[in-house]
């Protein structure tokens, strides 16, 4: 399995086995994975799409209700995740971490979204501050919510 490039030296030093090599994304059938080391691989290969890990958690919670920790990590190593890991017990549900993890965002985008409403209002900029909160107007939200933060990383608030 050596190029010719390899000395008979090197060879001598380095055992050749075959390698067999698993790509996530181009699996179709999770069924043949009878354990844990699936749902890592099934994780990665939705890792890229936007809602991809939250729908295969909440299309098969039995599945991810009682998930190795050791396997949480590696996902969260893997996808850049953030899945939060029971660590008084070996196993974390997956379903419920996910849904601990989505309602902190919100409710951390909830305080950044009125801090930024209560900046522009101290600023004169009612206006602005108004027409934020309008749901149609998400390029504007977007907008000042990067003003305000830089304005607050700039400051240290």
């Amino acid at each position: 399995m050596f190029s010719d490039q390899v000395t008979q030296e090197i060879k001598a030093l380095v055992p050749d086995y075959r390698v067999h090599l698993l790509e996530p994304k181009k699996i179709v059938n999770w069924d043949s994975f009878k354990t844990d080391v699936g749902i890592l691989f099934e994780m990665i290969s939705v890792s890229d799409e936007r809602n991809g890990m939250k729908n295969l958690i909440e299309n098969n919670p039995q599945k991810y209700s009682n998930v190795n920790n050791d396997i949480v990590r590696a996902v969260n190593q893997f996808t850049k995740g953030d899945i939060p890991i029971n660590e008084d017990k070996e196993e974390t549900n997956m379903c419920y971490a996910m849904q601990t993890t989505r309602e902190e965002a919100r409710s951390e985008g909830m305080e950044t979204l009125m801090d930024t409403y209560t900046w522009l209002i101290f600023c004169g900029r009612e206006e602005d501050a108004a027409a934020m909160m309008k749901k149609e107007n998400s390029e504007l939200r977007e907008r000042l919510l990067a003003e305000y933060s830089a304005k607050v990383n700039h400051d240290g608030k």
